[in-house]
């Protein structure tokens, strides 16, 4: 059995529940707010404040004591750390908790990785007039969601910009901005072992929003051999049940992280690890917990010769959609519109906001994906 703690409301924290509904694993979803989430009905559900971790404590405390689980676990960004921390308190296993939660701090976690020499750029706290050497990126210290990042060139850029405002304990950061290709490490720990790694290639537009992520053999092999010595260093931290979603680029042949986030892969790159490797994370990482003896061939990647990538469609317009119309295409393996996201668009936000679906295609080469799809104003 297993506990969640909150969810984000698309892609990943749905397919956990599908999943779990289908064999019968039993879940506790633990949520202050029910009616955020489309798919919940009354009785998968406990209504409780989970901002407050004293009460979250004793209610896992109490299911424990009930029931076999296995882990206390969150897709919400906002929720990992409290998921992980409530699963050390309560002696479901051993992370390290620190360094966990060092990740959620951006500028703890730039000057640790800076120590182990997998950190260049120069960062620290955003400050104006602060003889800033451009281009430079500005972002909030433990934001998430793309939300209120910006790329300066020059010292009129910043004076004329307006911030978008933050949590009270929140600040901004600067980052010296790098240029190259960005990419994403996706690693699952499980009883202490590394079983599973895998790369994805990005693509961001001018105001770094994700807009498209590329899954193939050739981007893997040619990038695993430049993470052996993260790999090597997280060996070491003290990881044992966990995910990690790791963004980096690579600067003349060296891995320069960029992020480093305790959590499976957002929204939905799972499907697309699925539709690429035949792995599907969600559902074999239910089949560990539910037996940690399973084969090991839960995980062997099942590379084809081809590219599959997912693309998210964002509009162009500040105008409310009707609809969006798909084309018949064989290289589509999955189109998917958010109905919420929908439904609510007004205006373009530059963050992950912006989405209202997704194409998942596989093929050898896609010369235009837009031609797929057509948005209805």
């Amino acid at each position: 059995m297993i506990i969640f703690i909150e969810s984000n409301t698309t892609g990943s924290g749905k397919l956990f529940f599908d999943f779990c509904k289908k064999e019968k694993f039993k879940f506790f979803f633990l949520t202050k707010n029910p009616k955020k989430y489309d798919w919940v009905k009354k009785n998968n559900y406990i209504e409780c404040d989970t901002s407050n971790f004293n009460e979250l404590r004793k209610i896992c405390k109490k299911i424990i004591s009930r029931h076999n689980i296995k882990i206390i676990f969150s897709t919400s960004d906002l929720y990992t750390s409290v998921a992980y921390k409530l699963s050390k308190v309560l002696k479901l296993n051993n992370n390290n908790y620190n360094f966990l939660l060092t990740c959620r701090n951006k500028i703890k976690l730039l000057k640790l990785l800076k120590n182990k020499g997998f950190i260049s750029r120069k960062f620290g706290k955003f400050k104006f007039n602060n003889n800033h050497i451009f281009p430079i990126i500005v972002k909030p210290n433990s934001g998430t969601g793309s939300k209120n990042i910006y790329k300066f060139d020059n010292e009129k850029q910043i004076k004329n910009n307006i911030f978008g405002k933050l949590e009270k304990k929140d600040y901004y950061i600067y980052e010296g901005f790098l240029k190259g290709q960005e990419y994403s490490l996706e690693l699952l720990y499980f009883n202490k072992k590394l079983i599973f790694d895998y790369i994805i290639k990005k693509k961001t537009n001018k105001k770094f929003v994700e807009v498209k992520h590329i899954s193939s053999k050739k981007i893997y092999e040619k990038s695993k051999k430049k993470i052996y010595p993260l790999i090597e260093y997280l060996g070491d931290v003290g990881l044992d049940t966990c995910f990690l979603h790791i963004e980096f680029k690579i600067i003349r042949d060296k891995i320069e992280i960029i992020e480093i986030n305790p959590r499976l892969c957002g929204g939905n790159l799972p499907s697309l690890i699925n539709y690429s490797l035949k792995i599907d994370l969600i559902k074999n990482f239910i089949k560990l917990l539910k037996n940690k003896n399973i084969h090991k061939n839960l995980f062997k990647k099942n590379f084809e010769n081809i590219e599959c990538a997912i693309f998210y469609i964002i509009p162009k317009r500040n105008k409310k959609i009707k609809n969006v119309k798909f084309k018949r295409i064989n290289s589509i393996c999955e189109t998917k519109i958010y109905k919420d996201k929908l439904i609510n668009f007004l205006k373009i936000q530059n963050n992950f906001e912006d989405r209202i679906g997704h194409i998942i295609y596989k093929d050898k080469k896609i010369s235009n994906i837009n031609s797929y799809y057509k948005i209805n104003y």
